[in-house]
């Protein structure tokens, strides 16, 4: 299987959608990127050193920011047609809650 893209969806009436650039960022693989069984693969963003964190906090809610954070997923997409989707890790809603709180 091959890894095709990485992205992110935003919000329930609409959804929002985007995708993520991985090139130029150290330690992080890119896409498209082939997985034989049983590999895996990381995808990293810098959270400390672009404005990232501050972009994507603004996709955010303004009235329901920790809902909308909750709501948001992180997708994989594949050369087969499948789409992965997981929910944020509680620290990284966290962050962009409180970036969002900042704006």
């Amino acid at each position: 299987m091959t890894i095709t893209n990485v992205g992110w969806r935003f919000g329930l009436f609409p959804k929002r959608y985007a995708i993520q650039m991985l090139h130029g960022i150290r330690l992080s693989h890119v896409a498209p990127l082939e997985l034989a069984t049983g590999q895996q693969a990381t995808f990293l963003v810098p959270l400390g050193t672009t404005t990232w964190l501050k972009d994507m906090a603004g996709e955010l809610n303004g009235t329901f920011p920790r809902l909308s954070a909750w709501m948001m997923k992180v997708q994989i997409f594949t050369n087969v047609g499948k789409t992965v989707s997981r929910r944020l890790e509680a620290g990284l809603r966290k962050k962009l809650v409180e970036a969002r709180a900042g704006a």
